[in-house]
């Protein structure tokens, strides 16, 4: 079955993008998701590539067009934030 028919069905609006190869995997994931019409985020210290270059220029480019990068600890303490709020 389809992610986004996945999501759909659950009502889920918000996606979290980990992984690995930063400037082709993670980066499409959060474009797509995006273009979608999802609230993304990436946390920063939750992704990896081979190329620690590109990895840095890759967050870089998402922070700038995207503004979704932060670290996991931000995410968490935000998440904790919107939870005990009721």
């Amino acid at each position: 079955m389809d992610l986004e028919i996945i999501l759909r069905r659950r009502g889920i609006r918000f996606v979290i993008v980990l992984g690995t190869i930063t400037y082709a995997c993670v980066l499409h994931t959060l474009v797509d998701a995006q273009v979608r019409g999802y609230d993304v985020v990436g946390p920063s210290d939750s992704v990896a590539s081979w190329d620690r270059g590109l990895q840095e220029l890759t967050l870089r480019i998402v922070d700038l067009i995207l503004w979704v990068t932060v670290t996991t600890d931000q995410l968490t303490n935000l998440i904790s934030n919107v939870h005990d709020s009721g």
